[in-house]
């Protein structure tokens, strides 16, 4: 018999179906297991191949890839999934291919995709996260104009976001919004599928670049956030500062390995101009592997001005390095990076 399989996020289950004269049997479960075996006789063998031509096709629209096409010639099964007789895939005291490697079905859920590698059929997006990433959008405005109207923010930056914000989309913008309101609820994927359904894959890949380039800084006290500025990251971050920005890297090199190649190739040709600063050439492959490259050197963890050590509760950081505000210094307490 052949041998589909879906393999996506939670999911890991197969699917298999032959016909011997008017018999179609099928088997199915979840990887891994002995699954259920259903067998039913049709009027003819004809009627049978053709049951098996439709239950296929419907199982490929809903996301099922087949394991191993069928055996070119002298064995195997033929397209209805009958057993040859002859050849060695027929033959099953066959020894095993030493020489190529055959992934578990299990292994497949734990990769991340890549394009020419192990096919997997991406999620669709869902409706209710993209009405999330509107509808926070919507709850955070006073906060994001806050940051507009920083004067220690990026003024390139803060232009880019406002045109985004206005109706003019921009990667930049779409990314700084990102980091502003937060990559926790919704989730990272979730703005990856809001910048593709706003400007189609090429932007949501420059927008994830830009999502590595961009620091959105505040200080916390219990939940009390003050102190807010925006500005384009001027260091090549190490990997753990930019943890919450791969999920929507992931997301997107998940789609691209899934596109056709028209969409692919508009892709590679508008990202290597990404990014309003100079480490946008040193972030480029970021998007493609969806693995930012870390610096070997260690966060420093400014000083409190006050005691000399390193500040405590409220000051944490979760996206980016923290680092003090820029400007002149002063008595209080160093603004760090707060989670949103």
């Amino acid at each position: 018999m052949r041998r589909w399989e879906y393999v996506e996020g939670g999911a890991s289950k197969f699917w298999e179906t032959g016909s011997d004269e008017a018999v179609v049997t099928v088997r199915y479960g979840r990887c891994g297991s002995e699954g259920r075996t259903q067998t039913k006789e049709y009027g003819s063998a004809e009627a049978a191949d053709a049951q098996v031509a439709k239950s296929i096709a419907e199982k490929e629209r809903k996301g099922y890839r087949e394991v191993g096409a069928p055996a070119p010639s002298g064995g195997g099964t033929d397209a209805a999934g009958r057993a040859q007789p002859g050849g060695a895939a027929g033959d099953p005291a066959a020894p095993p291919d030493e020489d190529t490697f055959v992934m578990p079905a299990g292994w497949r859920r734990l990769l991340h995709p890549r394009r020419g590698g192990v096919a997997r059929t991406p999620a669709r997006a869902q409706k209710a996260q993209l009405d999330a990433v509107e509808a926070r959008t919507a709850e955070e405005k006073a906060w994001i104009q806050r940051f507009l109207d920083a004067p220690a923010s990026d003024a390139g930056l803060v232009e880019l976001t406002r045109l985004h914000l206005a109706g003019s989309p921009s990667p930049a913008g779409a990314a700084a919004v990102a980091a502003i309101v937060g990559l926790v609820s919704p989730p990272a994927g979730a703005w990856a599928d809001s910048w593709v359904r706003l400007g189609g894959l090429p932007f949501a890949a420059r927008a994830a670049v830009e999502l590595f380039l961009t620091e959105a800084h505040w200080t916390q006290y219990g939940g009390r956030r003050e102190d807010p500025w925006l500005e384009p990251r001027r260091h090549v971050p190490q990997a753990y500062w930019t943890r919450s920005c791969r999920p929507a890297a992931d997301r997107v090199r998940m789609l691209l390995a899934a596109a056709d190649e028209e969409t692919y190739r508009a892709t590679v040709e508008v990202c290597p101009a990404a990014g309003p600063t100079p480490t946008a050439r040193s972030s480029r492959p970021t998007w493609r592997r969806a693995r930012p490259t870390g610096s070997t050197g260690s966060a420093r963890i400014p000083k409190s001005p006050r005691s000399g050590t390193t500040p405590s509760s409220p000051w944490c950081s979760v996206r980016s390095t923290p680092r003090t505000r820029p400007g002149p210094s002063s008595t209080g307490p160093p603004s760090v990076t707060a989670p949103p």
